[in-house]
């Protein structure tokens, strides 16, 4: 990395979808952080591009936030976090619920929920991946 030459490291903008671009070589699992400012019912991420999403079942407070991730050994892992107590929710992921990979190139991501996903904030964090064959 140089630092010499200015980076962006992240962006927060109120929107009803963000690009997220992967410049990868393939599709790659990312990290879903959602917050909510409000209650939130039956929050949905979805790709607007590929009309895949994920959806959680069930009611976030103000304050509690959501996480769903790949762990080391490649399992899904859905945690809420409220009042500081982490509490495994893989059980309220909707079972038609689709997006877990970013495609190649864009990837136009929204928010919702049952009332217009207006208290939700959502975060999405992946490593690009570069497909190369090395001789040894």
């Amino acid at each position: 990395v140089n630092y010499a030459t200015p980076h962006k490291f992240g962006e927060n903008a109120a929107a009803r979808y963000k690009n997220v671009y992967n410049d990868s070589d393939v599709s790659i699992p990312f990290a879903i952080h959602i917050s909510s400012s409000g209650a939130s019912t039956n929050p949905v991420i979805a790709n607007l591009k590929t009309f895949k999403s994920t959806k959680i079942n069930g009611t976030i407070g103000a304050g509690d936030f959501i996480d769903i991730y790949w762990n080391d050994d490649n399992v899904l892992q859905a945690r809420l976090t409220s009042g500081g107590v982490e509490t495994d929710i893989i059980h309220l992921i909707d079972e038609s619920s689709n997006l877990f990979d970013l495609e190649v190139g864009d990837n136009l991501i929204s928010a919702t929920d049952d009332t217009g996903g207006s208290s939700l904030s959502v975060k999405i964090t992946y490593n690009p991946v570069v497909v190369a064959v090395y001789e040894s």
